[in-house]
């Protein structure tokens, strides 16, 4: 009896039925996709040339070089716009910053021009009005014998007044000394013997100089540590509008005057007739400069400021 489990047996019976050794399933070819590279598009371009007829090839290149002479132009003329607007922003810039200079010298002009007017509108008026007061006294004398002595003191009243007028529309003027010389603007003052400013204001007119006040401008680089200035107050530094920004360009001190200024003459202890002292300013001999530009502004009520810009060498 053969054994069922006999695998010499159970090989020959299924080589018997005519079915064949090896794997019994067996699944389909499969093959995975190729993967082609992606073209440029100059890529592109170029296969389109290339399949294209000797004349569609020279229509196309001709088209191609059309368009790239186009954007380069169109790229030329992008960068031009560009600086222009870079110009353009700078010059308005610079604009603003004279239009704000502009401004501030026009409402200066304004209000002295409005204060001008204003005191010329009270003085002309008095010319008109004098005739009829004179001539309306008159006929009170002639009539009021017993009014003479107030009216005499009315009328001495209308030409003080008139006297009063005629010295408001008169303006105060001044002269600037130091160290005894007169200064006007470009003046070079030697200081290699004494580093000390003797600064002295004189009344060239009959008209006493009221809140006198003078400043001193120097460059930043003579600051308070180099200088010795007792009576003189650290003002605000200097600025200037540069391409519409502020920048600093200098140090300034001020000093005002304690009393005024007689017209007739000054007072005994000044050397000039008409002076008056300013304070002493002393610059200290470690300033390692050898010279430098500054500036004296005077101001004073009712009269036009003055500004003297001098050169001191050490």
């Amino acid at each position: 009896m053969e054994s069922i489990l006999d695998p010499n047996h159970i090989e020959g019976r299924i080589v018997g039925v005519g079915l064949t050794k090896g794997p019994i399933f067996q699944g389909p070819d499969f093959r995975a996709p190729e993967i082609k590279p992606r073209q440029t598009r100059l890529e592109k371009f170029a296969a389109l040339v290339a399949s294209r007829t000797p004349q569609e090839k020279g229509a196309l290149i001709g088209l191609f070089g059309t368009f790239t002479v186009a954007l380069l132009l169109s790229l030329s003329q992008c960068s031009r716009v560009s600086t222009e607007n870079a110009i353009l922003k700078h010059d308005t810039q610079n604009m603003a910053g004279k239009i704000r200079e502009q401004d501030t010298t026009i409402l200066k002009l304004s209000t002295e021009k409005a204060s001008l007017e204003s005191r010329l509108t009270t003085f002309e008026s008095v010319p008109f009005q004098v005739p009829s007061i004179i001539k309306n006294l008159e006929n009170i004398l002639a009539t009021e014998p017993t009014n003479r002595q107030a009216i005499l003191s009315l009328l001495y009243s209308v030409e003080a007044l008139t006297n009063s007028l005629a010295e408001v529309a008169m303006r105060p003027t001044f002269d600037l000394y130091i160290n005894q010389t007169k200064i006007t603007n470009g003046t070079v003052l030697d200081l290699k013997q004494s580093r000390t400013l003797s600064p002295r204001i004189k009344n060239t007119s009959a008209i006493s100089i009221e809140q006198l006040s003078f400043d001193f401008v120097t460059p930043l680089e003579l600051n308070a540590t180099n200088l010795d200035a007792p009576g003189w107050q650290l003002s605000p530094q200097v600025i200037k509008i540069i391409d519409g920004k502020e920048i600093k360009s200098g140090n300034q001190w001020r000093w005002h005057a304690d009393n005024i200024i007689s017209g007739s003459g000054g007072t005994s202890d000044n050397w000039v007739e008409g002076g008056y002292d300013v304070n002493c300013i002393r610059i200290s001999t470690n300033f390692p400069y050898h010279g430098i530009w500054v500036t004296f502004n005077i101001y004073a009520a009712r009269a036009k400021s003055v500004n003297y810009t001098v050169m001191l060498k050490f």
